[in-house]
């Protein structure tokens, strides 16, 4: 409803309109209805070009809500090509400490993940990191995020000697500020055990995910995937 009373009031190109348009495809797309959602974000996208140009806050959202749609279904080559100039773009302006542009490095390396492109996604979260370490306090989300995404990428990678350090570290952080029953926090536990299995450490890792079971039951049903998952997880220790 509040979409065509913008359009009418303001313009379908006005910044407050196109970022409206683009909040309603990140709705649908966060509850998987990606039909739906992509030709909003595409809609809101060529919006925001048209009025204000490629360097605007509202045109680099709209890029971001639109790579996340093709990334989520695997268009990596289609979300790399909106993606990649927007970030680079932010770097300067509105600058790489912005929530925005931290947003795009993140999803950029996303894409880097999800293609194999192991060494220019950790380039480019390893530089999200050291801004967000020096910007963001250790109780912020995008640290949080942006950790846990360098992480994936070392590995995705194969550097678990790396990776091993800096995951320890994240669960340490977001257990204490979340709690260690926070559904974040069992995510962080079950991704770290994951690496302990992959380091030959199978004594933690089978410990990390005794200690975490309890939790993750109460939290979800017996046959939820994630459930069955850190089951399937589990037995794999002990082979």
């Amino acid at each position: 409803d509040a979409l065509p009373r913008l359009e009418a009031t303001l313009g379908k190109t006005h910044p407050l309109t196109v970022e409206a348009l683009a909040l309603l495809s990140v709705s649908f797309e966060r509850t998987g209805d990606y039909v739906a959602a992509e030709p909003l974000a595409s809609d809101a996208l060529a919006r925001a070009r048209a009025s204000s140009g490629v360097n605007d806050p509202s045109t680099f959202f709209a890029v971001l809500a639109l790579s996340n749609i093709r990334i989520a279904l695997a268009r990596f080559a289609e979300a790399e090509a909106d993606l990649k100039p927007a970030y680079e773009t932010s770097l300067t302006t509105p600058g790489e400490a912005s929530e925005i542009s931290l947003a795009l490095a993140r999803a950029l390396a996303t894409i880097y993940l999800g293609t194999g492109k192991f060494r220019d996604g950790i380039a480019v979260i390893e530089r999200a990191d050291a801004v967000v370490r020096q910007h963001y306090p250790p109780t912020s989300g995008f640290r949080h995020v942006i950790q846990g995404t360098l992480v994936a990428l070392l590995l995705s990678a194969g550097r678990y000697t790396e990776a091993e350090p800096a995951s320890a570290a994240l669960l340490d952080t977001i257990r204490q500020v979340r709690g260690p029953d926070n559904r974040d926090a069992l995510n962080v536990a079950a991704n770290h055990a994951i690496l302990l299995t992959n380091m030959g450490r199978y004594a933690e890792a089978e410990a990390l995910y005794n200690q975490s079971y309890p939790s993750l039951l109460r939290l979800l049903a017996p046959d939820h995937q994630e459930v069955l998952t850190h089951r399937n997880n589990l037995a794999l220790v002990h082979i």
